[in-house]
């Protein structure tokens, strides 16, 4: 092997380590970023949970209120 292939060779491998470690960079943004977005649905799928459990227990409390009304008007 020559020297001038052994540099060649060096050079190819830190350009390597850079582009790996460039990469890594990206994939742990990447990363966070989808950490972040997978948060901000489970937040906003708990609220849509509490606000759809209020809804149906007001539902409920008006539907048991009608069915009230109707027997007191059938006596």
């Amino acid at each position: 092997m020559s020297p001038g292939t052994t540099n060649c060779s060096k050079e190819l491998i830190l350009k390597l380590v850079s582009r790996r470690q460039e990469l890594e960079n990206k994939l742990n943004s990447w990363k966070e970023w989808a950490n972040q977005k997978v948060m901000q649905a489970a937040l906003k799928l708990s609220k849509d949970q509490s606000e759809l459990e209020a809804l149906k227990k007001e539902k409920q409390e008006a539907e048991q209120h009608e069915k009230e009304m109707t027997m007191e008007s059938l006596f």
